[in-house]
């Protein structure tokens, strides 16, 4: 068994780490700008844009009359402009929310104009959007249901004809422990 010493052990991890420590330094000079203050100019949003992309953001649902089971659930909403442009647009039409059970069977549908009084427009750095409150218990629903994992999907639908869906977002809704 060859023997090493101290010695030159700590050299060589000193050697490696030292080559590591230039590569990395090299490739991060690399990566930097000469100006970070320079802002590239996007442009303007496109004129009568219609949706080509929607984009949906759901936070956990909310129990806001106390009674265990939570009713209220908040989305933020983004349509991004069939063109290509790179911030999100405000485009008119109305939102479908329908959030789906078990085997994709609706549980509950809802539909939203924005701005309405379930939603309000907002300008973020993403661009124009809207945050929109669905209810269980709004129009005669229950928020009164066996716990369970549900999708929630919306669909546009704007004025100009153009449609377009999100993906899933799953939510739990029901109290846990309930049947």
């Amino acid at each position: 068994m060859k023997q090493h010493s101290l010695f030159s052990l700590n050299a060589a991890a000193s050697v490696k780490a030292l080559l590591v420590l230039t590569i990395h330094a090299a490739c991060f000079a690399g990566c930097s700008s000469p100006s970070t203050s320079e802002k590239k100019d996007i442009g303007s949003p496109p004129k009568d844009a219609k949706a080509g992309l929607i984009w949906m953001g759901v936070n956990p649902p909310t129990d806001t009359n106390a009674n265990g089971y939570p009713d209220a659930i908040v989305c933020t909403v983004y349509l991004f402009a069939d063109t290509g442009y790179v911030r999100s647009v405000s485009v008119p039409g109305t939102f479908t929310f329908t959030l789906l059970g078990k085997g994709g069977v609706p549980i509950r549908e809802w539909t939203v104009t924005s701005p309405g009084p379930r939603s309000a427009s907002i300008r973020t750095g993403v661009g124009e959007g809207s945050i929109i409150r669905l209810g269980l218990n709004d129009d005669g629903g229950s928020d009164v249901m066996a716990y369970q994992s549900a999708d929630l999907v919306v669909t546009f639908r704007g004025v100009s004809g153009d449609i377009v869906k999100s993906t899933p977002n799953a939510v739990l809704i029901g109290r846990p422990g309930s049947k």
